[in-house]
């Protein structure tokens, strides 16, 4: 006998909750259309902010990138400034070399036999701050 006030009193519960969910259906729907729109909503967001960060970062990325090839630039011609220095000193000592073909024998310009003597005076002794 009790198992039949058992059975009846689910069947009954069952009854009553499928009522329930023949009334409450819309609402329901309405639930998971929110929770739908919810995730949905959060999925963009989430996309759009990570998007935005990447972008951003390509963005500063680029003009860093151009302001590192205008630093390259003027470095490539100062260092071209530099090898025509250079250039120019090396043809001046060239030009003045007494190992030249035309130079063996002459005096450099500008200087005497006095001027290739230098005097050190050997009297002059080192002192200590103590």
């Amino acid at each position: 006998m009790n198992k039949f006030v058992f059975v009846e009193s689910i069947s009954k519960k069952y009854i009553e909750i499928k009522n329930n969910v023949k009334k409450n259906r819309r609402l329901i729907n309405q639930l998971k259309l929110v929770t739908i729109s919810m995730i949905l909503v959060s999925v963009i967001l989430s996309y759009l902010f990570f998007v935005n960060i990447s972008s951003t970062k390509g963005y500063f990325l680029r003009q860093e990138m151009g302001i590192l090839e205008e630093e390259k630039f003027s470095h490539s011609l100062v260092q071209l400034e530099v090898l025509r220095a250079q250039k120019k000193v090396w043809q001046d000592i060239q030009d003045n070399s007494g190992f030249k073909q035309n130079n063996v024998g002459k005096q450099p310009q500008g200087l005497t036999v006095n001027d290739r003597i230098i005097y050190i005076n050997t009297e002059v002794k080192l002192t200590s701050n103590n």
